[in-house]
This record gives C-alpha cells, structure tokens and sequence, in this order.
C-alpha cells in the first residue's frame, strides 16, 4: 500500500537505513511504473517516523 494519497494518513514508518541512499527508486507493482524519488522527499511527503528496523 503507497503510504501516500489517502483520505486519512496512514502511520508510515521508514527504515533509517533508507536514509543512507541519495536516490530511492520504487515501483507501482509494474516495471512500467518505476521511478526515482529522493530519500529527502519520502519523509517528508508520506510524514512518516523514520525508525531503527536493525535486530
């Protein structure tokens, strides 16, 4: 599920180790639907908790 464009913003939580990675790259479930995202800009566009995912 996209963490984004819901009427009520789901709680979303991002791995820390994502953040390491200038550029993201994701996919809508298709590999026609791929693109590249800013590690930045998915914080701040899903206003997720970034977060310690390590065991």
């Amino acid at each position: 599920m996209p963490p984004i464009g819901h009427l009520t913003q789901p709680v979303t939580y991002i791995d820390e180790d994502l953040l390491q990675y200038e550029i993201l790259w994701t996919a809508a479930g298709t590999s026609h639907a791929v693109f590249s995202l800013p590690a930045d800009k998915l914080v701040a566009l899903t206003q997720g908790a970034v977060v310690t995912v390590k065991a």
